[in-house]
């Protein structure tokens, strides 16, 4: 095991893009220009992903970035408030997994069948919130608060300043994590190191309100959009 090429992989660039990003929405004495600046960033990468995506056939990222977009609270309000609580919660269980399924999945042309499906597999899991809401709505919400802690040994987890985040959700989420760190471990490189920051960051968003979420997010969209750039103009 080449230890450091998986700190390498690790640190560049998903470490320094998050930890800069951290460092900038902290930071106390924010220059006007960049108070002003810092809203409008989650849409600028979101664009440059996009052109990025487009421009080198990167269907999985357009695909994360199609994901994170949906996931967003600014974009759940949208719906009927009634369905914003139960929404939100469904959508903290199921995106660590979604993003864990695309950083496994191979890279494919754009137009090809396997990105059509993916994308019908992404929008599909909204109709079943649609369904799962109108029909089965108390059951549904019976196993979002199922609680996989209830072993003595997880009594510290209700102390974690996790905000409204149910145990599911910390379950998929650590789940995802340590999945993508075994894969790191065992076959290092720079698009996994990112992926597991991209899914740190999710993980800070979905704790964070409003632009501060938005904010978050954006965050794992710059880290894949540096790798697909770095990975396109290497030369290997």
């Amino acid at each position: 095991m080449n230890s450091r090429r998986i700190i390498t992989c690790l640190m560049v660039p998903g470490s320094l893009v998050f930890l800069l990003s951290m460092a900038v929405w902290h930071w106390t004495a924010q220059p006007e220009l960049l108070q002003t600046f810092l809203p409008l960033w989650p849409y600028v990468v979101l664009a440059l992903g996009v052109l990025l995506g487009w421009r080198y056939q990167r269907s999985r990222l357009l695909l994360i970035l199609f994901l994170l977009t949906l996931s967003q609270p600014q974009f759940i309000e949208l719906l009927p408030s009634h369905m914003t609580a139960f929404s939100l919660a469904v959508i903290s269980v199921i995106l660590p997994l979604n993003l864990l399924w695309l950083a496994f999945s191979s890279e494919r042309h754009l137009l090809s069948v396997a990105t059509t499906i993916r994308l019908i597999i992404i929008v599909g899991q909204g109709g079943f919130v649609w369904l799962a809401y109108h029909f089965y709505l108390s059951q549904s919400w019976d196993i979002l608060r199922i609680n996989p802690f209830y072993h003595p040994l997880f009594d510290f987890v209700p102390q974690l300043p996790l905000g409204t985040m149910l145990p599911l959700a910390m379950t998929t989420f650590v789940a995802t994590f340590l999945s993508l760190l075994i894969v790191l471990f065992w076959r290092p490189s720079m698009e996994r190191g990112a992926q597991v920051w991209m899914l740190i960051s999710v993980f800070f968003a979905q704790r964070a309100v409003g632009e501060e979420a938005l904010f978050y997010t954006a965050v794992p969209s710059m880290n894949i959009c540096n790798v697909c750039q770095v990975v396109t103009h290497w030369p290997w």
